[in-house]
């Protein structure tokens, strides 16, 4: 079976023979803006990285064409994606009350979580922002959402002024040498405030999920546990690595110290308690947004059975980083 997903560290050496899945497990490699648009035109794919947010809300309206599996390759927090121009006043999200917000997808995951933050953090609800996406879209946003289409370049927009800030997982403007960038994130000190937000949630926000295509599970019924064993495999591997502190100055004193502060792993997989509450806070602030219309059942999201899979044993995974 072929897995879809981002280039990551710590899915270097992923896959493998596996009779389970039919006799091998082979990752490629991809660019999730490419996945994205295959699997929502339903593109041919067995197994792949994808939104978490999207799944759950392909769920809500009864189209069962994936099933999850419980590995979260791709975590964010998401205070530091809210850009403005470097000459904005604009400090804080409650500043944002009506303002314009560019989201090139409005219902992506990233998008969620912000929003949600904006609201649970700062008392800015979403209708009381304009905002500004393209053209096309995965879902459709609700009314009460206000949102404009365009065909114009968002981070042109901010750049003249049209909109406020930009809501962007990595906007083009991050690429430009320092003293050339136009834009800043929103708040002054944001690395501060997601460590904050951590230690007063213990959230670090999922943002995507493995997905398998429903008829290809029927093909293969015995394949999510081998792929998930697959991703814990992997991540075991990037730890023992201690993956970029050998090639990064002060890389190791970094390294050392986010895996104190995250308890020795990062990136979780499966459906424990820390992960229950962080899927459970994302299908809260969707059906806050009106982008579900009932309350998830965490367990109906994954595959039969994960709610018993382990990662590994207690207290193994402090002695792979120790």
């Amino acid at each position: 079976m072929i897995i879809m997903g981002g280039d990551y560290e710590h899915t270097q050496g992923l896959g493998g023979a596996d009779e389970r899945c039919g006799g091998e497990i082979r990752y490629q490699p991809s660019v999730i803006t490419d996945l994205y648009r295959m699997i929502l035109s339903r593109g041919a794919f067995e197994a792949s990285e994808f939104s978490l947010a999207n799944h759950i809300m392909y769920r809500d309206r009864d189209d069962l064409w994936l099933t999850a599996i419980p590995a979260f390759p791709s975590r964010c927090f998401r205070h530091s994606a809210v850009f403005v121009r470097k000459d904005s006043p604009l400090t804080d999200f409650r500043e944002l009350k009506g303002r314009a917000i560019g989201a090139v997808e409005y219902t992506m995951t990233a998008a969620v979580w912000v929003r949600g933050h904006m609201l649970e953090d700062y008392g800015l609800h979403w209708s009381d922002v304009r905002w500004v996406s393209a053209e096309r879209q995965r879902f459709t946003p609700p009314e009460r959402a206000k949102v404009s289409k365009t065909a114009a370049d968002l981070e042109d927009l901010l750049d003249r002024g049209e909109i406020d800030a930009l809501l962007a997982p990595r906007p083009r403007d991050l690429s430009k040498p320092p003293a050339e960038r136009r834009f800043r994130p929103l708040f002054p000190d944001v690395e501060k405030v997601e460590r904050d937000f951590f230690r007063a949630t213990g959230l670090f926000p999922i943002m995507h999920t493995v997905v398998i295509r429903n008829d290809a599970l029927a093909k293969s019924p015995n394949s999510p546990k081998p792929i998930f064993d697959s991703y814990v495999a992997a991540k075991r591997g990037a730890l023992k690595r201690r993956v970029g502190t050998t090639f990064m100055p002060w890389a190791e004193r970094h390294w050392d110290g986010c895996l104190e502060l995250f308890g020795g792993d990062p990136y979780p997989y499966g459906l424990t308690a820390s992960n229950r509450h962080n899927i459970e806070t994302l299908g809260r602030f969707l059906l806050e947004q009106e982008l579900i219309q009932k309350p998830i059942e965490i367990d109906a999201l994954f595959a039969s059975g994960s709610a018993s899979w382990s990662e590994q044993a207690a207290g193994e995974t402090a002695s792979l980083v120790a």
